[in-house]
């Protein structure tokens, strides 16, 4: 994700827009202790991580989900 580019967008929908078209992956982190996947777009975190038994592809697919809530419902 090209941060320089990010940073010019000035609305939560215009960066959600710009995320969505970004690779999302999974990552492990750690939340109290508790190896989980979280959803990142490079090295960036984000605030989606995966539910016991969950799936990577289930987790990829509940962060496209929150940032097309927060486009506004567009993908």
């Amino acid at each position: 994700m090209d941060m320089k580019i990010f940073q010019t967008l000035e609305t939560k929908q215009e960066r959600a827009k710009y995320m969505l078209q970004q690779e999302i992956t999974v990552k492990i982190d750690i939340v109290d202790l508790t190896p989980v996947a979280r959803a990142c777009i490079g090295d960036i975190h984000l605030p989606i991580v995966g539910a016991a038994g969950e799936t990577d592809e289930q987790v990829i697919a509940k962060a496209k989900a929150w940032l097309q809530e927060a486009a506004g419902g567009e993908a």
